[in-house]
């Protein structure tokens, strides 16, 4: 959705959403800012988000966590950064092992069922989780962040998550 919007129109967005939001008492918003191992911010560890653009990797010209915080910050409410940990693909295509991220942190992934995951108990994947939050608290006026509820994925039947050896 979008990824079809111009830059004018995905900000006008979220004034009209934050205005609603305000109107209706709200004064905390979590923003969704890493996905699947992607950014809605600038980032130096991850890519940008397919979800702003339409491409994993294209900077869309402008920060939405930036942009966003600032706007929930002029209405006197609170912005928290909301991140899925370790989801690195929801539906893995041939095509995204092609992708930079995931060229470079292929050792740390595993697929299971059709998603891709980084494994979680493998400390190279803790401490780049560590690199992203960090990042995030230092370069965004942001007042709290959220790790997703869930750290590995919904169990399939008959097949355990591929973590036997971390």
């Amino acid at each position: 959705k979008y990824a079809q919007m111009s830059d004018f129109q995905m900000m006008l967005y979220f004034e009209n959403l934050l205005d609603s939001l305000q109107s209706a008492g709200i004064n905390v918003v979590l923003f969704q800012v890493r996905p699947q191992c992607d950014a809605w911010y600038k980032s130096s560890y991850e890519p940008w988000s397919c979800f702003i653009t339409g491409k994993q990797g294209k900077n869309p010209g402008w920060d939405p966590l930036f942009y966003l915080t600032e706007a929930c910050h002029r209405r006197n409410m609170d912005i928290h950064a909301w991140i899925n940990p370790y989801r690195v693909k929801l539906t893995v295509k041939e095509s995204d092992y092609k992708e930079p991220f995931v060229r470079k942190y292929r050792h740390l992934m595993v697929k299971y069922g059709r998603s891709l995951w980084l494994d979680p108990g493998l400390p190279e994947s803790q401490r780049h989780i560590l690199r992203v939050v960090r990042e995030i608290v230092r370069n965004y006026d942001i007042d709290g962040i959220h790790m997703d509820d869930y750290f590995y994925p919904y169990p399939l039947a008959g097949q355990a998550f591929p973590d036997d050896k971390s």
